[in-house]
C-alpha cells in the first residue's frame, strides 16, 4: 500500500516549499487515509447505515469525504428529506455529489431552493431538476445559478417573441 514515489514527491515539495500550507494538509490527510483500512472508516459505516450504500460505493465516496461526527451530514439529509426528497433520491444525489454532506444546509442549500421557488419552480419540479442534476446544489447562487437562470429565461423569452 505504501508508495515510495508519493512520499518522495511530498518530501521534495515540502522541503522546497512548493505548496501552500493548505495543500500540504490535504496531501498529508490523503496519504494518512491511504494507509488505513477504508472499510473500517466512520464515513463508510455512515454511508452504509444511513443511506444504504453498498460497501463498494461507500468506500469509493470515502476517498472524497472526511468527517468524524454525524452532525453536519445528518443535517443535510434531514434538510433534503424535509424538502420532499425521497430516500432513494437522496442516496443518488449523495453518490453523485458526496461533498454535499459538508454543506451548511440552511446557509447554502436553502437559498438555492428558495431562489428557484421564487421564480415559479414548483417543489416537485425542483426535486426532479436537482435529482437529475445535483451539481446545481454545489454551484454558487450569485455567481452561477442566478446568471445562468436569467440568461436562459431571457433566451426563452426572446424565442417566444420570435414565434409571435
Amino acid at each position: 500500500m505504501f508508495n515510495p514515489s508519493v512520499f518522495s514527491r511530498l518530501s521534495h515539495d515540502v522541503m522546497n516549499n512548493s505548496w501552500s500550507r493548505p495543500l500540504i494538509s490535504l496531501t498529508v490527510r490523503f496519504i494518512s487515509k491511504s494507509f488505513s483500512d477504508p472499510s473500517q472508516s466512520f464515513v463508510v459505516a455512515y454511508l452504509k447505515d444511513k443511506l444504504g450504500f453498498s460497501p463498494e460505493s461507500a468506500m469509493a465516496a470515502d476517498k472524497y469525504l472526511l468527517f468524524k461526527t454525524p452532525e453536519k451530514p445528518d443535517s443535510v439529509l434531514e434538510f433534503l428529506q424535509k424538502h420532499g426528497f425521497s430516500k432513494t433520491q437522496i442516496e443518488k444525489i449523495i453518490k453523485v455529489r458526496p461533498g454535499l454532506l459538508y454543506s451548511n444546509a440552511e446557509k447554502t442549500l436553502l437559498p438555492k431552493l428558495q431562489f428557484f421557488q421564487s421564480r415559479g419552480v414548483s417543489s416537485p419540479e425542483l426535486i426532479k431538476i436537482l435529482f437529475y442534476n445535483p451539481k446545481v446544489l454545489t454551484r454558487s447562487l450569485e455567481k452561477k445559478i442566478i446568471p445562468c437562470f436569467n440568461q436562459l429565461s431571457n433566451l426563452l423569452q426572446s424565442t417566444m417573441l420570435f414565434k409571435l
